[in-house]
């Protein structure tokens, strides 16, 4: 009894404590992989909502020769205005000299991004037909990542193009269950950490209690 209250062998109560730090560890870098992955999801959502609107205003023109005859806007702004109104995902047409032509819907009370701020968008646009590009945001009191989509429509060809662009961030997941998830799992392991620590403290104090007692250690008959 005296080497479990008194000996090294009290420390191995804190082992518990240690595993539940390392496990609070893995739960948060895997939580972590789960928002990263939610987020690819959502960019190919987006990248194929866009490329599928392209690809049928191609296939029309290509047929039709029709492009500055068509009211081609009226349909490409239907589906980007849609995509816009989405929580925090960005989506907008611009015209060959990076001017918004459609509505865009935002708070008023953040900051409406617009990808043509920054200087890396405006040269990759003309650089690439279509690609991806990762740019900060400043989303009230803090920065976050969105990544942008962007594609140009109709094809080379033909002149007064339109430009597509979709953005994401980890924050247009609106259906997060790691949120909740990771809420459960602090307060279980807040619990059983602090029950732990009790533990721990309890036997120590009864561990002075038990040395604290000089002579044969003796109970009281009924």
């Amino acid at each position: 009894m005296n080497a479990i209250f008194n000996g090294k062998l009290k420390y191995f109560f804190l082992a518990p404590i240690a595993l539940l730090i390392i496990f609070a560890m893995l739960d948060l870098n895997a939580l972590t992989d789960v928002r990263k992955w939610l987020l690819e999801e959502k960019k190919i959502e987006k990248k194929a909502t866009i490329d599928q609107l392209v690809n049928m205003i191609d296939k029309f023109v290509e047929l039709d020769n029709d492009w500055n005859e068509y009211d081609y806007r009226t349909i490409i702004n239907i589906v980007i205005a849609e995509t816009d109104g989405e929580q925090d995902v960005f989506a907008a047409i611009y015209n060959e000299d990076l001017e918004v032509i459609s509505d865009r819907i935002y708070e008023p009370s953040q900051n409406m991004f617009d990808p043509t701020q920054a200087s890396d968008f405006r040269e990759a646009v003309y650089i690439n037909e279509n690609a991806w590009i990762k740019l900060s945001y400043n989303k009230g009191r803090k920065t976050i990542d969105m990544n942008v989509y962007y594609r140009w429509v109709p094809n080379t060809s033909y002149d007064n193009r339109y430009l597509l662009a979709v953005g994401v961030s980890t924050e247009s997941v609106v259906v997060n269950p790691a949120g909740h998830l990771a809420v459960r799992m602090v307060i279980q392991l807040l619990v059983t950490f602090i029950m732990n620590l009790i533990f721990v403290m309890l036997l120590t104090y009864l561990g002075r209690i038990y040395t604290s007692r000089n002579g044969t250690k003796w109970r009281p008959s009924d």
